[in-house]
């Protein structure tokens, strides 16, 4: 298992990304000219899927080699045994790339605002597009290692930062398993510095149903299914954490404290 130590490492690797790539997006918002909406909306269609694909795949070999690491740990501490462990030398572990159709809606999306009266929330939102999958270029990477033959991982489990919104300590699950290969990392607000990590304890729990529930992807929900989700998950949240907010201050920051 991932220690606290190597978890907070990892965070921070994240972390110091995520900011490089908000400096690198306000270096390149300086030299637009707002007074031009349609150029500035193709410069950052050119722009910001670049940037994504540059420090999507750091995440995602941070991530490969951290895998690795712990991988050989758990071998060390004897949760690989013998047999599999010949298959796992033959294995090494992939990155995963970045959504870039997902960066390229985003976009285009958050330009309507190029065109009205408050043109610097368009830095904002697709700040926040392109630091989101950075990040879950780096989980994709752990969690589809861990569905993959020779890996010998039993699944893949989450760490929530200290006074994390009551969403991701739920989806912690504390610290059971996410085992089915089609769970997804969920993140309930823009910047989440939750972590990935894959678990080779054949005797760790499973979570329950409730957490892959409210891990479903929501995009192609219709309104009357999305209104269900977010019913099931609310009522949820309720369950486990009675009466707390979903976002107390200071939750989802890329300070370096998180």
């Amino acid at each position: 298992m991932a220690t606290d130590a190597q978890i907070a490492a990892y965070r921070l690797a994240n972390i110091e990304l995520t900011r490089q790539v908000e400096a690198d997006l306000r270096s390149f918002w300086s030299y637009l000219d707002l007074a031009r909406p349609d150029r500035v909306h193709t410069a950052l269609l050119n722009y910001v899927p670049l940037l994504v694909q540059r420090y999507g795949d750091v995440a995602a070999t941070i991530a490969a080699d951290w895998f690795e690491e712990l991988r050989w740990d758990a071998a060390e501490q004897g949760l690989i045994g013998r047999l599999a462990m010949s298959t796992a030398r033959s294995f090494t572990p992939t990155t995963a790339p970045p959504n870039l159709a997902d960066i390229e809606s985003g976009v285009r999306f958050a330009a309507d605002e190029l065109y009205g009266d408050t043109p610097e929330k368009v830095l904002v939102s697709v700040t926040h597009t392109a630091t989101r999958e950075v990040l879950q270029t780096g989980r994709r990477t752990i969690t589809r290692n861990t569905a993959r033959p020779g890996s010998q991982a039993v699944g893949w489990a989450r760490r929530a930062r200290p006074g994390a919104c009551r969403f991701c300590r739920a989806l912690m699950a504390r610290g059971a398993v996410y085992k089915e290969a089609t769970a997804r990392f969920a993140s309930h607000a823009p910047v989440c510095n939750c972590v990935a990590y894959p678990s080779f304890d054949p005797d760790a729990p499973e979570v329950d149903v409730s957490a892959y529930v409210a891990s479903r992807n929501t995009a192609r929900m219709n309104p009357r299914q999305l209104e269900r989700h977010r019913a099931q998950v609310s009522a949820w949240l309720e369950r486990e954490f009675p009466g707390e907010s979903d976002h107390p201050d200071g939750e989802h920051t890329t300070d370096a404290a998180a």
